[in-house]
């Protein structure tokens, strides 16, 4: 007796070369989308740089997605020919019996039935699969078209859409891999390894394992539709409904990845080094709106809780206040708790206390100036006393001994960068959203994936104006501020 299985072709070539492209297209998305939304991430850095730096990974990443829609277009003709031509069965939708056969295997793994359920064609769990990715592939090529073109997105819908839709292309990401790889992985190469996306094959034992009522109607040769005598002329009509079908699909795609010109072709090089992507930073606290201020004067800041915890709550609190690493700088109580790895202020060792470690790093978001920074020295070096006075440090002031910057001039960076922060820090400084953010004057300068923010000299050209002006963007700024931004233009955009 021969040991071999009689076998059955399950797909085409044509379907197999499908797939390959399909889920090669797949882990390239996830492998250079995953590290851009976890960005502060060590592995993700070290991604980003495998890749080339976040331009390139950027880039094969809409390669990537392009190649994804085209072969989802080729799937929808192909699809319409065995549908229309061939007068294919529509195995993949789902129905009643896919409900109960689900109710019946989730009773089965519960050990309530002794038997699974029997499927036909494509089980219960296949098409579950297939119509997710048909979902996810709709709500990812819509949502990348919003953050591709957010311009042209906010001509017509609100400016809340744009954040929305990179929370939505971001977490629906995470859950088509989270899916992949315990459901798709579990079903069709732990459980029960199926070689036939591969070879094109089933054996018999095979199909009566997975598709049993399949293997009935191919033994009773009932399985497909014979071919009519319209078949001919059916394909005479697709043939060029499909090569338009086809030829658009082309251009729509192109079209989609060139709607909006980047900021990297346009922005004038003025020969400076831009940083291109840096790690998120927080949310400043508001900002007051700029104001008459006196003239800042010399003065002498003490190094006392008083003047330090002013110096925190104005620089820090706005992450730590009880939520970021459990750390709260709004009381003297808080300060000295500490947070999730311990304290943060040793009394007496200013030099082994982390807070005064982390700011002198350089590298932590809250910063300090030089002045702020020795007085919280000098006050941990002193016992760190709640009350009292500490060693004076010399620093300008206009606020009770609080150490602060000179007043900016009028139309310079320094009025409308607080402006930017209160207003647009959310997107445009704590998430560099569309590429653009508002963090530096460089960073504004470069503009973003939609090209330079401003022109200078010229507000009505300038990106942001013009976005301000439609009253539909997310960040909505008053009048007065935006009339401070557009003298701030017309008078050259200086930065000091």
């Amino acid at each position: 007796m021969s040991g071999e299985q009689r076998t059955y072709t399950r797909f085409s070539l044509a379907q197999r070369l499908e797939h390959v492209v399909m889920f090669t297209s797949f882990i390239v998305l996830a492998a250079t989308g995953l590290p851009q939304k976890f960005a502060e991430a060590g592995i993700s850095q070290a991604i980003i740089n495998l890749f080339g730096g976040i331009d390139l990974i950027r880039q094969i990443h809409h390669s990537a997605a392009a190649v994804l829609i085209l072969s989802s277009a080729f799937h929808m003709v192909a699809l319409g020919y065995r549908l229309y031509v061939k007068r294919a069965r529509p195995s993949m939708l789902p129905g009643l019996k896919d409900v109960k056969d689900g109710f019946t295997d989730l009773l089965y793994n519960f050990g309530a039935r002794k038997d699974r359920s029997q499927g036909g064609r494509y089980n219960w769990m296949e098409k579950v699969e297939y119509w997710a990715l048909v979902w996810g592939t709709m709500i990812m090529v819509i949502t990348g078209f919003m953050l591709l073109n957010p311009i042209a997105t906010t001509t017509l819908l609100p400016g809340e859409i744009i954040p929305a839709a990179k929370t939505a292309h971001g977490w629906e990401a995470v859950l088509a891999v989270v899916a992949v790889i315990i459901w798709h992985f579990y079903s069709v190469h732990l459980r029960r390894f199926n070689k036939s996306m591969f070879t094109g094959k089933m054996t018999e034992h095979e199909m009566l394992e997975e598709h049993p009522l399949e293997l009935a109607d191919l033994k009773a040769g009932v399985a497909s539709r014979p071919l009519d005598a319209k078949f001919k002329q059916r394909q005479k009509i697709f043939t060029p409904v499909a090569a338009v079908i086809g030829v658009a699909a082309a251009v729509g795609i192109l079209r989609f990845m060139t709607f909006e010109q980047t900021a990297i072709a346009t922005i004038p090089q003025r020969g400076e080094t831009v940083q291109v992507f840096a790690p998120l930073t927080p949310t400043p606290l508001p900002t007051p709106r700029p104001t008459s201020t006196p003239e800042p004067t010399q003065a002498v800041v003490t190094a006392d809780w008083d003047t330090v915890g002013a110096v925190l709550q104005k620089e820090c609190a706005s992450c730590h206040n009880g939520t970021v690493a459990g750390l709260d700088y709004t009381t003297y109580e808080g300060a000295m708790k500490g947070g999730n790895n311990g304290p943060v202020v040793k009394p007496g060792d200013p030099d082994h206390s982390l807070i005064v470690q982390k700011v002198a790093g350089g590298a932590h978001p809250g910063k300090l100036s030089p002045a702020e920074l020795q007085a919280l020295k000098t006050w941990i070096a002193n016992g760190a006393p709640k009350e009292g006075t500490g060693a004076p440090v010399s620093g300008n002031t206009t606020n009770g001994g609080v150490a602060t910057a000179p007043t900016p001039a009028p139309n310079t960076w320094g009025v409308v960068a607080p402006i930017l922060s209160a207003q647009c820090g959310q997107c445009h400084v704590t998430y560099a959203a569309n590429n653009l953010s508002f963090k530096t004057y460089q960073d504004i300068l470069k503009g973003g994936i939609s090209g330079p923010a401003i022109v200078p000299g010229d507000p009505e050209n300038s990106l942001l104006v013009k976005v301000q002006k439609t009253g539909k963007h997310f960040g909505e700024l008053s009048p007065q501020d935006l009339a401070a931004i557009v003298a701030w233009i017309e008078a050259g955009a200086p930065e000091k």
